[in-house]
C-alpha cells in the first residue's frame, strides 16, 4: 500500500483538522488487541500486545506499521493496520480500507 494522504483520510471520515493524528496502530483481530511493544534483534522478536489503543504503539507512517506487521508474522487476516485520532479522553480507530483511503 502506498502511503495515504492524512488529509484524504480526514475528509473521508469527516474528521476535522484541529483532532490530533494518533498514529497508524497494527491490531490483532483475533485476539482483539493492539500491538503495543514491539523490539526485534538477531536473537528475538518481542511483542505485547493490549486491549485498548491509547496504550498501543503509534507509528507515523503505513508503510513502518506495515513492515512490522509483516515481521510478526501472523496470517494476513488477522494483523489488521488501522488509523488513530486523539479526541483527548479516548483514541478512536478505523480499519484502513480503500474507502478511507481513496481520493474519489
Amino acid at each position: 500500500m502506498d502511503e495515504p494522504k492524512l488529509e484524504t483520510i480526514r475528509k473521508n471520515l469527516g474528521v476535522e483538522d484541529h483532532i490530533p493524528f494518533f498514529g497508524y496502530l497494527i491490531y490483532r483481530g483475533d485476539s482483539d488487541e493492539f500491538l503495543a511493544k514491539f523490539d526485534i534483534s538477531s536473537e528475538r522478536v518481542l511483542k505485547g500486545w493490549h486491549k485498548f489503543p491509547d496504550q498501543a504503539k503509534s507509528f507515523k507512517k503505513v508503510l513502518e506499521a506495515n513492515r512490522v506487521c509483516q515481521q510478526l508474522e501472523l496470517d494476513p487476516g488477522i494483523c489488521e493496520i488501522m488509523i488513530g485520532f486523539d479526541l483527548g479522553k479516548q483514541i478512536v480507530v478505523g480499519p484502513l480500507d480503500n474507502d478511507i483511503v481513496s481520493e474519489n
